[in-house]
Formats: structure tokens, C-alpha cells, sequence
């Protein structure tokens, strides 16, 4: 999982507690390494069930490992792998000005990542996670709040309710995350913003010599290569680490591909899920039990996940139109011995157009504050969007993906010090400390993660 090189404080505040009871916070279960130490102590000790958890102690999980501490009878948090915290305070109470008595959790987080599951709490509670760059608050939810390995830049993903997330050093910076939604921050000069846009090959194009599959038999594949984690010494256990993870992989690209496909041409899948939560978990739950087949040698773990076209319109309760044939990722050699060169040209000239724009509006999609976006202050001056312009069109090309359907797929980059350092210059320091990503759909990791903790 990622790393985490910053501390983050958990601050949750449960129900108010009856004269004289007391809440016992524990650990609840453990998988793979996990270890304990207590306040003022040096020495870590082995974590098991039903250790209870106080004021103070530091818990920590090793490689392939996560460990799960309930808080009360209904919330509770998981620690991912390679993953160590500190419970700053439990139940320590907090007087709103009003008069009003919250009682707060707060626990730091100096590396990894931390699934948090709350119910729906009374209006006297609140949930609060804290980070380098970023604090998220909800009330009664499900979301995982991570930090990546240059300990700043953070992922805050929703599975169930919503969040408002805060940038830090920037009070009035702020945007709500949906369910199935998330939001990245990281200071300007760390900030990568991405988009991926698709060429779709027309009919012309194509050539009906080449659409030969019935639409009931078309299907959507990927695959993906796991290498085994030679720390885990027991065999099977390594191979079946490595095979989770090449399955995850492999129905995490799927799910990438399926979002860039194109409703119609100006319409991706992706724009769907955004605006329709239901419509993204009916495709993650399609995704995740699609077929799949998986197996492992000394070398590795290797996964190919397959699901119908019809499968995944039925999910979106829409049609995608472009799809002729079965869709898989193929090499760029192979792509040009399928296709005429004109085909390519003009699939990747398509593809390239279409992750322009939608880069622009990932840019113009900044939050600004609570209730501007970049693109309020484009309206004010159009010498913003001509330098938007600008650097989308000087934007790095990540990759290129071609398909056998004869599509293309290109992901574009802009850096974040950029787009700050010249809106700079035009409409002064409007951009604030850090940059904080307009809502995006969840990915597939997220949703596996978020899911399994709902179900305990």
C-alpha cells in the first residue's frame, strides 16, 4: 500500500456516553504482522485480539498485514499494511462554544493508510482526519484517507455518505466528496493533474471486414503481472499474495479501460459515474465479479479478467455505442499490423484531442474555495484559459494504449508547480498553499477496501 512519511491525526467523536459508562477500545483482529508498543515505552510488543487499545499506544502492521481496531460497537478502523499510528486521545471531551460537549478520538498517523467505518452519528459528533495537507470531516461514513510516499500528497475516497475535505493552510479551500468519490491535495509543487482521453476508430475507418463478433459475445478483457514478494517465505502464501494482487491489478486496468470508453463524443463512461453514484457501484460490483483466471509460478502471478459488453451496459443502464468487437490491450506493433496507418493517425489524433480537453477541466475544475472553482475566474479573465491552454498543450504524455477494437487511449500530465506559477503571475495568489482536486470517481482498490470493511 502506499506509504506515509507524515502524521495524520483521526479525530473521531462518538455518541455521548451515559453517566459512568465507559467505552473499551480494542483490537479486533489481526492478519500477518502487528505490534503494539505503550506510551513512554521502547519496546514494541506482538498485537493480538482483544488487546485493548488506550491513550497514548502506538500500533503498527508490517508487509501484507492490516490490523482492525474497534472504537465502540459501531465504528471502527483498519490499518493497512506498512501502516503505524498513535492514539493522541480516546473520549477526551471537547465544549463547543455554544456549551455543547463532543467527546474526541484522535489518533496520528505517521505512515500508511487507515479505513475508517463510522454509523450515522448524533449531530453532536463530528469526524475529522488530519494530515500534512489536508483535513477530512464527515458524519457517520465509510472512506479511507491515504498519504503517498513523499508524505504529502493525499487520496480521501467515500464509499458511503459523504466528506468535506479541507486544505490545509488554505481555511477557506474546501470541496464535499460523494459516495464513490475522491479528492487529491498536494502542495502546488508536487501536484500532478491528470486526464486520458480515447480515439474511437469509425465504422469507415474500421472496415466492416473487421466487425465480425455478435454484440452478445463481445467482451472486455485485461491482464496483469504480479512479481512474488520474496519476504513472505511461506510458498503458498506468497503465491496467493501475489495472485490477489495480480487479480486487483488486473480488474483495476479493466476498470480504467471501461471508464474512457465513450458514450458518445463528448460523453465517457467516467462523466456517468461521476454524476451517478448507483450507476459506479452497479460497474464496481459487475467488475468485481467478473470472470477471472489466475495462477502463479516462481516467476510471478499472472491475472486475465474478462467481462461482456453486455455485462457492463447493463451496469451503466446505457449503451456504448463504439464498441464493435472485443476489446483488449494490445502492443503498439500489433495494433499497426490490425490497422492501416491512416486508422492509427487518426485514432491517436482523436485520442490526443479528447485528453486535452478533459485535462483543461480537470484544471479549470481546481477549487479555488467553497465555492469557486479556476474556471469562475477564467470568466473574469480570459488570459487564464489561455495559459490553461497553453500547458495542456505542453502536457507530458504518460502513455499510450492501444486496443484490439482499433481504439487508443493516451494519458496526459500537467505539474502542478506549473499551473500555479503561472496563474500566479496573472491573477496573484489565488491558488492558495495547495492544490485540491474537483471530485473524481473511486477507483477499483478503494472500492475492494471500503467494501470488505462495510461487511464487518
Amino acid at each position: 500500500m502506499r506509504t506515509v512519511q507524515w502524521m495524520i491525526i483521526l479525530a473521531v467523536c462518538l455518541a455521548p456516553l451515559s453517566a459512568g459508562s465507559q467505552t473499551q477500545s480494542k483490537i479486533t483482529d489481526v492478519q500477518g504482522a502487528g505490534e503494539k508498543k505503550g506510551p513512554g515505552d521502547t519496546a514494541w510488543i506482538k498485537a493480538v485480539k482483544e488487546m485493548a487499545v488506550a491513550k497514548g499506544d502506538s500500533l503498527k502492521t508490517g508487509d501484507a498485514s492490516s490490523m482492525d481496531v474497534t472504537l465502540d460497537p459501531l465504528s471502527s478502523f483498519r490499518i493497512k499494511e506498512k501502516t503505524t499510528i498513535e492514539v493522541a486521545s480516546l473520549l477526551d471531551e471537547s465544549k463547543l462554544p455554544d456549551g455543547t460537549v463532543e467527546k474526541l478520538i484522535n489518533i496520528n498517523l505517521l505512515n500508511g493508510e487507515i479505513i475508517s467505518k463510522l454509523e450515522k452519528l448524533p449531530r453532536e459528533t463530528r469526524f475529522t482526519i488530519t494530515g500534512p495537507v489536508a483535513v477530512a470531516g464527515a458524519l457517520g461514513t465509510v472512506f479511507s484517507m491515504s498519504v503517498a510516499g513523499d508524505g504529502n500528497a493525499t487520496t480521501v475516497a467515500v464509499m458511503e455518505s459523504k466528506a468535506t475535505v479541507t486544505s490545509i493552510g488554505d481555511p477557506d479551500k474546501s470541496a464535499t466528496v460523494g459516495t464513490f468519490q475522491r479528492v487529491d491535495v498536494a502542495p502546488w509543487k508536487i501536484a500532478k493533474i491528470r486526464a486520458t482521453g480515447m480515439g474511437v476508430l469509425s465504422e469507415k475507418i474500421l472496415g466492416k471486414e473487421k466487425i465480425e463478433e455478435a454484440i452478445t459475445s463481445i467482451t472486455i478483457q485485461s491482464e496483469a503481472t504480479v512479481l512474488p514478494n520474496m519476504s513472505i517465505t511461506d510458498k503458498k502464501e506468497r503465491d496467493d499474495a501475489a495472485k490477489e494482487k495480480a487479480d486487483l491489478l488486473a480488474r483495476s486496468k479493466l476498470y480504467r479501460d471501461i471508464c474512457a470508453m465513450k458514450i458518445d463524443p463528448q460523453t465517457s463512461v467516467r462523466d456517468l459515474l461521476l454524476k451517478n453514484g448507483s450507476m459506479c457501484e452497479r460497474l464496481m460490483k459487475a467488475i468485481s465479479e467478473a470472470k477471472s483466471e489466475v495462477s502463479a509460478d516462481e516467476a510471478g502471478a499472472k491475472a486475465k479478467v474478462t467481462i461482456t459488453l453486455k455485462e457492463v451496459e447493463t451496469a451503466l443502464g446505457a449503451k456504448i455505442p463504439g464498441i464493435r468487437m472485443t476489446v483488449k490491450e494490445i502492443t503498439e506493433p500489433e495494433y499497426s499490423k490490425n490497422f492501416k496507418a491512416m486508422a492509427r493517425v487518426t485514432t491517436k489524433r482523436a485520442a490526443k484531442v479528447d485528453a486535452y480537453r478533459r485535462l483543461a477541466e480537470r484544471i479549470y475544475g481546481t477549487v479555488i474555495d467553497t465555492k469557486t472553482t479556476m474556471k469562475d475566474f477564467c470568466i473574469k479573465d480570459d488570459r487564464i484559459t489561455t495559459t490553461v491552454e497553453g500547458i495542456v498543450q505542453g502536457a507530458h504524455e504518460l502513455a499510450w494504449r492501444y486496443y484490439s477494437d482499433g481504439s487508443v487511449a493516451v494519458d496526459l500530465e500537467a505539474p502542478g508547480a506549473q499551473v500555479s506559477a503561472e496563474v500566479t503571475k496573472i491573477a496573484g495568489d489565488i491558488l492558495g498553499k495547495n492544490y485540491l482536486s474537483a471530485p473524481d470517481v473511486i477507483e477499483v482498490s478503494s472500492f475492494d477496501e471500503l467494501k470488505s470493511i462495510m461487511g464487518n
